[in-house]
């Protein structure tokens, strides 16, 4: 065990475009590892007129174009803590300022100028296994909003609120947060970018962007070091914790009001909480006696480890060199001038797994006991069987071996490839469907039917035999019902099956184009054929009818439909519609008045109003179909059961017009 200090770095960000609309002056002088805190000229408090002087381990003056960029930033610190990490030490940077001052931006960054996060990440991974040692890699992210945690790599739909736990092995940890095997820089990129969608952001005036969360970006390096000459192996862990705090505030300036006034009250109690343990870890590095009461917040407990424990911590303070934000600054440094003086005990991290393993299996026994004895006694029982529960969860997640977290990681990698390959991205509040491809969208309405999007190959089979490619069962369905040929742009039909273009029946190979609805039995589909666009004249009939302002034929029922009602799906489990465009109604209006095709439409609303689905869809994501229950790891199955669908009693009839 060492006794390490607490590194302190601080970086002051450019004049932003507030503070130049204010012409506010800079306050803020950088020389060497100094910084200089200016009085305002326009300050007449005798305590601010007196100029401030701190010292630090690394100063970063980002203000003009002499600036220090993000390499500049990353070299002096993010270096250092992988060099730290591989020899087994776990390590912290956490970033702390005000609102706006550039945090998120120095460890998250831009893809044009990636922050700390990423450059870790990719700097871990240029260091490869070789003959003498094995890398293992996992990561994690969570997030601390209004004092609840919530684990970002998992959507929004799936993410519940997870509790704080400590052991005597690890110290603080997160029960039931998802850890996830990484093997690239690319694979963690994707679960970053993943988890930055999900994290909670909102406008202020102070910024238009403000992170109202903290989120702890984790990643686990465990190295097997293989002595071939003794037959021995030795291994080391090292954890990387990289924090993006929230950004303190003050409500006068931020104006925040409602739910944002909450957030930030919770924002200021949790920093304070951070002020208070910072305060009292450094005056106990000065010989003072006293107690941290690290539980006052959820972010201090969490950070208990880095802030005067086991590891090689190093702070990051942001700042504004503006003078209306003098007092905000003024904070920022005071803070930062406290926590150099912390002093952590950092330890190398070896064999620890076996280690913890051991300890865990005794607790586990003598809680048994306890617990025994407690029945036996009628006392005591659930709070026995709540620290056995924890400490067997505990116990079986270090029990999961490495190759089991690989085949796990991989088999969701292939999953997120086979939907890539056809155009599905799952995203925060829907799934987005890559227009470039052809697929089918459901638009027929049964109690029991389970909604699937089909994507079409070149040619696709469909009908009820195990074979097809599209695979529907239900009254009017054929064994081999029929093909859909999305090159050519046709359709063709097995005597006697009843299929439906616009209405029309399908008696030999007829054209499809996008938007068409095509009638397969008693299922009803929107066609999308990026490929096969209708003709201007449509267009332009269509827009003289509806106004120019309204979306065209085409663009409501092919690639907009999907692309936009999806993406602003509601996530909310009470919502029960799905998104249609308000101009639907018209157009069927419209459509209706201009075209005479009552005996068809009769046929086929009979064939439609007779048919009942007595079952669901039995089909996953095999073949082409998409079921939403197949992507359940990312998203909630779509809701799609709104009386405002085009169902199968409301008939959208079209003419020869539209072929």
């Amino acid at each position: 065990m060492s006794a390490v200090r607490v590194k302190v770095a601080v970086r002051t960000r450019p004049m932003n475009r507030r503070e130049n609309d204010l012409k506010s002056s800079c306050v803020v002088q950088v020389k060497g590892n100094q910084i200089f805190l200016m009085p305002p000229l326009s300050y007449k408090e005798d305590h601010v007129k007196v100029k401030k002087e701190f010292t630090f381990d690394h100063c970063f003056w980002s203000v003009d174009e002499k600036h220090a960029g993000q390499e500049e930033v990353f070299g002096a610190l993010g270096s250092e803590l992988i060099d730290n990490v591989f020899k087994g030490f776990n390590a912290c940077i956490f970033a702390y300022g005000q609102t706006g001052s550039g945090k998120s931006f120095s460890m998250m960054g831009t893809d044009e100028q990636p922050g700390l996060i990423p450059m870790i990440s990719s700097e871990l991974f240029k260091r490869e296994n070789n003959d003498s040692r094995q890398l293992r890699v996992e990561v994690s992210f969570m997030e601390i909003y209004n004092e609840k945690v919530r684990d970002l790599l998992q959507s929004k739909e799936k993410q519940k609120l997870l509790k704080v736990r400590e052991s005597k092995q690890f110290g603080p940890y997160v029960e039931g947060l998802s850890h996830h095997t990484v093997t690239s820089y690319e694979s963690i990129n994707c679960l970053v970018l993943k988890a930055n969608k999900h994290r909670t952001t909102a406008a202020t005036n102070m910024n238009d962007e403000s992170s109202r969360s903290h989120a702890i970006f984790s990643i686990t390096v465990s190295q097997i070091h293989i002595n071939h000459s003794a037959g021995s192996t030795r291994e080391l862990t090292g954890k990387i914790s990289l924090v993006d705090l929230a950004g303190s505030e003050r409500v006068s300036k931020t104006g925040a009001e409602g739910e944002h006034l909450k957030e930030s009250k919770n924002i200021n109690k949790s920093l304070t909480a951070l002020g208070r343990v910072i305060f009292t870890l450094s005056n106990m590095s000065e010989g003072k006696t006293s107690y941290v009461n690290y539980r006052d917040s959820v972010l201090t407990w969490l950070l208990k480890n880095n802030l005067g424990g086991n590891s090689k911590t190093v702070m990051l303070a942001t700042i504004s060199p503006a003078a209306d934000n003098y007092h905000e600054t003024l904070s920022t440094l005071t803070y930062a001038d406290s926590a150099k003086r912390i002093v952590n005990q950092a330890v190398v991290n070896e064999d620890t797994t076996c280690k913890a393993i051991g300890e865990l299996q005794e607790e586990v026994r003598i809680l048994k006991e306890k617990l025994n004895q407690a029945e036996n006694m009628h006392r005591d029982l659930q709070e026995l069987q709540c620290k056995l529960r924890e400490k067997e969860d505990l116990l079986e997640e270090l029990n999961i071996n490495w190759e089991e977290k690989l085949q796990n990681f991989e088999a969701t990698q292939e999953r997120q490839k086979h939907l890539d390959s056809m155009g599905i991205t799952v995203e925060q509040l829907g799934i987005r469907i890559d227009p470039t491809k052809s697929y089918l969208f459901p638009v027929s309405h049964h109690a029991d039917h389970k909604y699937l999007f089909y994507y079409l190959k070149e040619s696709t089979t469909v009908g009820a035999g195990p074979s097809q490619d599209i695979h529907l069962t239900g009254p009017g369905i054929e064994i081999d019902h029929g093909v859909i040929n999305v090159l050519e742009g046709f359709v063709t039909s097995k005597e006697n099956a009843l299929t439906y273009v616009n209405g029309q029946l399908v008696q030999k190979s007829t054209d499809l184009w996008d938007g068409d609805k095509v009638t397969l039995g008693s299922y009803t589909f929107m066609i999308h054929l990026p490929h096969r666009k209708r003709t201007e004249s449509v267009n332009n009939y269509m827009e003289g009818h509806l106004g120019t302002d309204s979306l065209s034929f085409t663009q409501l029922h092919g690639n907009d439909l999907l692309h936009d009602s999806l993406i602003d799906y509601p996530s909310s489990p009470d919502f029960k519609q799905i998104y249609t465009h308000p101009m639907t109604d018209k157009i069927s209006n419209i459509l209706e008045r201009s075209v005479k095709l009552e005996a068809q439409d009769h046929i086929y609303s009979s064939v439609c109003k007779s048919s009942v689905m007595d079952k669901n869809i039995n089909s996953g994501l095999q073949n082409q179909a998409i079921d939403s229950e197949s992507i359940a790891s990312f998203q909630e199955p779509l809701r799609m059961q709104s009386n405002d669908t085009i169902s199968d009693q409301q008939e959208f009839p079209h003419c020869s017009l539209l072929r």
